[in-house]
């Protein structure tokens, strides 16, 4: 009797069993982490799961799967499965949590038969802790590339991240996939900035992100040093000029950091009274019988110190050349030759008319004769010739007078004059053209011309009568 009641009971416990159970099975399924640690600065990662579900049932269904918590997931519409139908779904999950630590979400999968309750476990961390960052302490001023090593801490992949580096010499972005704990060398390019830096620590950025969004990115700061780098570049020139000699020396800092140049000129004494140069010398040292000036300058990166000497004759010349244009003068004023000279005076006339009177005079100054004189002068445009004198003109045209003289003697001297008138009212300071003359000696044909005298009228002076 036990016995039979023993088994009674058993069979109806199993039967419960397996109904029960069969309420909670009309599926079966399994789930695999693909990604399932996040990182606190990449919220735009979810975690990934694969689901393997199998339908338990001959009909076909609808599954769903949500959750309660503060998470997205998908996909988040029904899924449909035929009968006894398998499919691999990838779960994916976004959780708004953010504080790094282990955490445990329930989610469900709903039939239209039952709703099954699961746990995905996953760990958040930190972008300092995921990713380990390698970075050189120096950098020449010479280098065109820079490498920096990143490595993935974690056992999951990383895909289509953005690696960039700032600098004032550096700017530039890579794009990074890293697997699970994978480490990997970046080359980023060093541009010619770096050529103007001044040596010492410089900081550079190194910005880890996973999308577009300004929040989804991990900031890394460092200081690397900017090895000192000398270089003066010297350029001398000495080349003679016109009149004295002219040296230029420059020396430029190409380097990278402050440097105190000198240049040193050596002049002779001689050359030492007439040198003239760009700038003061800081210093003139005397080395035996010659002179060395000396210039300094602390030169900054890129800047030069340019020295120019001239050692310029040129006022020894100028002294030369006004003895020899005095001893030209006398020598011209004294020389024996043929003048003509002009001069003109006021006349007032009676019928009120204003008139000048013009005076020439020619004279041989030379020791012999000379032959075929004749003179020609010209009125003022605004003036008519009026006869006056005992040398009339031997012809008239115009504004032009012309005089046939012939001969004159060594010595000799020939005075002409004349009148002339104007009708037209005149104010204002009146020049006259120069007349010339023509000869003929013994070296051959000539010309000379006067002086242009000038003379101012003033209006009472032409008004009529």
């Amino acid at each position: 009797m036990k016995k039979t009641t023993f088994w009674i009971g058993f069979f109806i416990i199993a039967i419960l069993i397996i109904g029960f159970s069969y309420a909670q099975t009309t599926f079966s399924f399994e789930k695999k982490p693909i990604r399932n640690i996040l990182v606190s600065e990449f919220s735009n990662i979810p975690l990934v799961y694969s689901i393997n579900l199998t339908h338990g049932l001959p009909n076909s269904d609808y599954y769903k799967f949500f959750t309660l918590l503060n998470a997205r997931i998908f996909p988040n519409t029904p899924i449909k499965f035929e009968g006894f139908e398998t499919k691999t779904i990838d779960l994916i999950i976004y959780v708004d949590e953010r504080t790094p630590g282990k955490y445990a979400y329930s989610y469900y999968i709903k039939n239209s038969q039952e709703v099954y309750e699961d746990v995905f476990t996953f760990k958040i961390v930190k972008a300092s802790d995921a990713f380990t960052f390698e970075i050189p302490n120096e950098i020449n001023r010479d280098d065109d590339k820079f490498t920096i090593k990143i490595k993935n801490n974690l056992d999951v992949d990383f895909t289509n991240l953005t690696l960039e580096i700032k600098a004032s010499f550096m700017d530039e972005k890579k794009v990074v996939s890293l697997k699970a704990n994978e480490e990997k060398e970046i080359i980023f390019d060093v541009n010619e900035k770096i050529r103007e830096e001044y040596a010492g620590k410089k900081k550079i950025t190194i910005i880890l992100a996973s999308g577009k969004d300004d929040d989804e990115k991990y900031v890394f700061e460092r200081e690397i040093l900017l090895k000192e780098y000398e270089n003066v570049v010297s350029k001398e020139e000495s080349k003679f000029i016109f009149i004295g000699k002219k040296i230029a020396v420059s020396k430029k800092n190409e380097g990278n950091n402050e440097t105190e140049v000198s240049v040193a000129i050596k002049v002779n004494a001689f050359e030492k009274l007439f040198v003239k140069a760009n700038r003061m010398p800081d210093e003139i040292k005397k080395e035996g019988g010659n002179y060395v000036y000396i210039f300094k300058e602390t030169l900054k990166p890129g800047e030069s110190l340019e020295v120019i000497i001239e050692i310029n004759y040129a006022w020894l010349i100028i002294i030369i050349l006004i003895l020899l244009i005095i001893a030209l003068v006398y020598y011209y004023r004294t020389k024996e030759r043929v003048i003509v000279r002009k001069s003109v005076k006021k006349v007032r006339t009676k019928s009120g008319h204003f008139a000048l009177k013009v005076f020439l005079t020619i004279k041989n100054k030379t020791k012999k004769t000379i032959k075929e004189v004749a003179l020609l002068d010209y009125l003022p445009l605004s003036m008519r010739y009026y006869e006056y004198g005992l040398t009339l003109p031997d012809d008239v045209k115009g504004n032009k007078l012309y005089w046939a003289i012939g001969e004159l003697l060594a010595g000799e001297e020939k005075d002409i004059s004349y009148l002339c008138y104007s009708k037209i009212d005149f104010e204002g300071k009146l020049v006259l053209p120069k007349a010339k003359i023509k000869y003929v000696d013994e070296k051959g044909k000539h010309i000379v011309y006067s002086n242009s005298p000038s003379i101012f009228i003033e209006k009472e002076e032409i008004e009529r009568k």
